[in-house]
C-alpha cells in the first residue's frame, strides 16, 4: 500500500502508533476487575485501594507535558522506545510487587512511560496522513483502541479466576518490550532531533499544578473544605496554574503551548473531553466493583458483561467518523453525549437483582455513544490549530483527559468512600448490599449530570461549513509539511 511520497511509512507508523496506544487503555481497563483481588492480596484497606488507578493516572500527568520537547530533543523514535521501555520496566516492578508501596512505584513508572505514547501516536499520525483521510485513519485508530475494553475486562478476569492478578502486569511487560523492539526497528526520525531547552519551571508548575488538583480532590472531602490543609493546597494549585500559564506565554519553548486555547473550538472540544473522560472513568472504574462486592459476580463474569459495550465502541466509531466528515463534529458529539448521559443514568438506577441482561444493554448503549463522539472530537481539537502545534495540542488532549480521569476518579471515590467507607466495602448482609448500591448509584448519578452538561457544550462545534474551513487551513499547512521532509525510502 503506498500513500504519497512517503511511501508506506505513514502505514507502518499507525501500526506502532496502535501497538502503544492499546497497551495504555488496555492498562486501565484490565484493572478495572482485577482491583478488590488486588486490594486483598496486598491488604490494602479504607481508600488506599484508589491509588492503585490514581497513581498511574496523576504519573501520565506529569509526564505527558514533556511529550513535545521529547520528540524534539530526542526524535520521534527515541521519544516512543524511550517511553515504551519505561512502561515496561514499569509493569514488571508491579508484577513483582511484595507490597502496595512497590506496587504503587510500579504503576507510577507504567505512568511516566505511558504518558508521552498516545500524544505521540496521535501526531505522528495526524501529521503523516493527508486532511482527507485523518478522520478515517483515525477512526480505524480509535477502533483498534475499542480492543481494549473488549478484551480487557475478560482478560483481566480470567486471570484473577484462573492464575493471579500478577500476571496482568507480567504480560504488560512482555508486551511493552515488544513495543520497544518493534518502534527501534521500524520508526525514522524524519526530522532530525535538535537541542532544545527545556522550559524546566513550566513543567514543574504545571505538574505541581496537576498533582495538588488531584490530591484536593481527593483529600477535601476529608480533611474539610476549610481545613489548613485544604487551603494551602488551594493556594499552591492557583500560583502554580499562574505561574505556568505567565510562563508559557513568555518562553520561547513552552513545555505545553497555551495559545492553543486562543481557538474557541479547541477550547470546547477540552472542555466536553474532560467531561467526557470523567464519566467514562467513573463506568470503567466503579461499576465492576460494584458488581463484584454487591452481586458477588466473579471477575471473570463480570469481564464478559462488559465486554459487548467495546464491541459497540467499535461499530459506533467509523459512523461517527463519517457523520463528522459529513455534517461536521457537532451533530455525532451531541448524539453520542445525549446517549451517554442517558444510559449512565439508567446505570444510577440499578437494584441489587437488576436482570444482568439489561446491565450489558446499558452497557452497549454506553459503549455507542462514546465511540460516536471519540474521533470527532479528537479529530476537530486537532484541525483547531496550526500544525507546527499539533505535538502540544496531542498532549493538551490527552493530558486533558487524563487529569480529569485523575480527578473524576478521585472525586468518584471520595463520594463513594464517604458514603460506604471503602471503594470495595465488605458486603456480608441483605442490608450491607442494600447500602453499597446506593453508594454507587450516587456516583453514577452524578456522572449522569456531568454528561449531560457534556452534551449541551457539544452544540457549540463546528457544523458542516465550519468544519470545511479548518480541513482547508490544515491541508495547505500539510502540503507544506510533507515538502520539507525527505522522502525515508530514499
Amino acid at each position: 500500500m503506498s500513500d504519497g511520497p512517503l511511501g508506506r511509512y505513514p502505514y507502518q507508523v499507525m501500526g506502532v502508533a496502535l501497538l502503544g496506544t492499546y497497551l495504555t487503555a488496555i492498562n486501565t481497563t484490565v484493572l478495572g476487575v482485577a482491583l478488590p483481588s488486588i486490594s486483598h492480596g496486598l491488604g490494602a484497606t479504607g481508600d488506599g485501594a484508589d491509588w492503585i488507578i490514581n497513581s498511574y493516572l496523576m504519573a501520565l500527568a506529569v509526564s505527558m507535558p514533556l511529550t513535545g520537547w521529547l520528540a524534539e530533543r530526542l526524535g520521534r523514535r527515541g521519544a516512543f522506545t524511550g517511553a515504551m521501555a519505561t512502561f515496561a520496566i514499569g509493569a514488571v516492578v508491579s508484577a513483582a510487587a511484595p507490597d502496595l508501596s512497590t506496587l504503587l512505584v510500579g504503576r507510577a513508572l507504567q505512568g511516566l512511560g505511558g504518558g508521552p505514547l498516545v500524544p505521540l501516536a496521535v501526531s505522528m499520525i495526524y501529521e503523516l496522513f493527508p486532511v482527507e483521510k485523518r478522520g478515517t485513519v483515525l477512526g480505524i485508530w480509535g477502533v483498534a483502541v475499542a480492543a481494549a475494553p473488549a478484551v480487557g475486562p475478560p482478560l483481566g478476569g480470567w486471570l484473577v479466576t484462573y492464575a493471579s492478578w500478577r500476571w496482568i502486569f507480567a504480560g504488560l511487560g512482555v508486551a511493552g518490550t515488544v513495543g520497544f523492539l518493534v518502534g527501534r526497528a521500524l520508526l525514522r526520525n524524519l526530522v532530525a532531533p535538535k537541542r532544545v531547552p527545556l522550559d524546566v519551571r513550566g513543567w514543574l508548575a504545571i505538574s505541581t499544578a496537576t498533582v495538588t488538583l488531584v490530591i484536593l480532590a481527593r483529600q477535601a472531602r476529608t480533611w474539610g473544605l476549610t481545613a489548613t490543609p485544604t487551603l494551602i493546597l488551594a493556594a499552591l494549585l492557583v500560583v502554580s496554574t499562574v505561574v505556568f500559564v505567565r510562563g508559557a506565554l513568555r518562553h520561547p519553548s513552552p513545555v505545553l503551548d497555551v495559545r492553543v486555547f486562543r481557538e474557541r473550538t479547541f477550547t470546547v472540544t477540552m472542555a466536553i473531553m474532560a467531561i467526557f473522560s470523567t464519566g467514562q472513568y467513573a463506568r470503567l472504574n466503579f461499576l465492576p466493583v460494584e458488581l463484584q462486592v454487591v452481586r458477588g459476580m466473579s471477575a471473570l463474569d463480570v469481564g464478559l458483561l462488559m465486554a459487548p459495550a467495546a464491541l459497540a465502541v467499535a461499530l459506533a466509531m467509523p459512523l461517527g467518523g463519517r457523520l463528522s466528515d459529513r455534517f461536521g463534529p457537532r451533530i455525532p458529539v451531541t448524539a453520542g453525549l445525549t446517549i451517554l448521559a442517558t444510559s449512565m443514568a439508567g446505570i444510577s438506577l440499578l437494584q441489587t437483582d437488576t436482570p444482568p441482561v439489561f446491565v450489558m444493554l446499558l452497557l452497549v448503549a454506553q459503549g455507542f455513544g462514546s465511540g460516536l463522539c471519540f474521533s470527532p472530537v479528537q479529530v476537530t481539537a486537532m484541525a483547531a490549530v496550526h500544525s507546527r502545534l499539533s505535538d502540544h495540542a496531542a498532549a493538551m488532549t490527552q493530558l486533558n483527559r487524563q487529569a480529569a480521569a485523575a480527578v473524576g476518579t478521585a472525586v468518584m471515590a471520595a463520594l463513594l468512600i464517604g458514603q460506604v467507607g471503602a471503594v470495595a466495602p465488605v458486603v456480608e448482609t441483605p442490608a450491607d448490599a442494600l447500602a453499597a448500591q446506593a453508594g454507587f448509584n450516587l456516583v453514577f448519578q452524578v456522572a449522569a449530570a456531568i454528561l449531560g452538561v457534556a452534551a449541551l457544550s457539544a452544540l457549540l462545534l463546528p457544523g458542516r461549513t465550519g468544519q470545511r474551513a479548518l480541513q482547508a487551513l490544515r491541508s495547505a499547512e500539510h502540503e507544506d509539511f510533507l515538502a520539507s521532509l525527505p522522502d525515508p525510502a530514499e
